[in-house]
């Protein structure tokens, strides 16, 4: 089977701290990271290098992606910071943590942080 192309979306904020006349404040704005894959026929991979905006950290809060296949669909999805520490456990199928549906991400129990500058590997593999 070939899973056609698609984009996953990272949801969540950047985050730093910004000195003014009262001293050092968190400040964080709405950011979203795409990322893109090709189509791909069964049994292939395809990995995706995030760089993290320069000057400011990242927490992950929620994920949705779009494509044109609709029903199951055997494409799973690993997300890696620089240390090797996955996002789950195993590779999960893409349904299961995001929704094609407007409204219906999938939400992190926890916000997950990524460090500005530092590499995240997002890993795309069909079964």
């Amino acid at each position: 089977m070939t899973v056609a192309l698609g984009q996953l979306l990272l949801h969540g904020v950047h985050v730093w701290q910004q000195e003014t006349a009262k001293g050092m404040i968190d400040v964080s704005e709405p950011a979203v990271y795409p990322i893109a894959w090709p189509s791909l026929a069964s049994g292939a991979s395809h990995q995706v290098i995030l760089t993290i905006e320069g000057d400011r950290d990242f927490q992950l809060t929620h994920i949705t992606h779009a494509q044109t296949d609709s029903g199951f669909i055997p494409l799973r999805v690993q997300v890696s910071d620089q240390s090797g520490k996955n996002l789950f456990v195993q590779p999960c199928i893409i349904n299961a943590i995001s929704s094609i549906n407007a409204g219906q991400p999938y939400v992190l129990a926890m916000r997950r942080l990524y460090r500005r500058t530092a590499p995240v590997r997002i890993t795309f593999t069909v079964d």
